[in-house]
């Protein structure tokens, strides 16, 4: 299984996607756009409900993007 890290992930996605991404990420977890901006680029980390709820928006294992939380 090969391991897609939350950067890796939304860098491979269209500036129309990354957009919607951040925007549904953001509303279903509650926080503001930076925050979700931050979490990408690596300079924070979501709780792990988040970065489940993270994982199910993008439709991929919550062990592909977060592999050092699960």
């Amino acid at each position: 299984m090969k391991k897609i890290p939350l950067k890796e992930y939304f860098d491979g996605l269209t500036k129309v996607q990354k957009t919607q991404f951040i925007s549904s990420v953001a509303s279903a977890c509650g926080v503001s756009h930076r925050t979700v901006e931050r979490w990408v680029v690596g300079d924070t980390s979501p709780r792990l409900l988040e970065a489940q709820e993270i994982a199910r928006i993008a439709n991929v294992s919550p062990k592909k993007l977060f592999p050092e939380m699960f």
